[in-house]
């Protein structure tokens, strides 16, 4: 089949839709990475109807995971968030 596929650990999605074509951009965010927080991993193109298809399946697949392991919280605490973000930085020597 040629190239190989990959995988990627994804943290940021971005959606953007035309008439024929429906794109997702998928990214990884690093706070820790202060040159570029921010990767572009891959984007992927389908029809309007492929991702209608898309939604179904991962609605289905959410609600079984959910029936095993418990309701996903995607109430995100940000304070929270940024105070581990801040204890895991990379340690900043000073110049003297």
């Amino acid at each position: 089949m040629g190239e190989a596929s990959k995988s990627y650990y994804s943290n940021k999605v971005s959606l953007v839709f035309a008439q024929f074509d429906l794109r997702l951009a998928f990214f990884e965010i690093n706070p820790c990475n202060t040159e570029s927080p921010e990767t572009e991993l891959c984007t992927v193109v389908m029809s309007p109807h492929h991702f209608k298809a898309l939604v179904n399946v991962l609605h289905a697949n959410l609600a079984s995971y959910e029936r095993v392991f418990g309701e996903i919280n995607t109430n995100i605490n940000q304070q929270a968030l940024s105070e581990v973000a801040a204890t895991n930085a990379p340690d900043k020597k000073e110049e003297g």
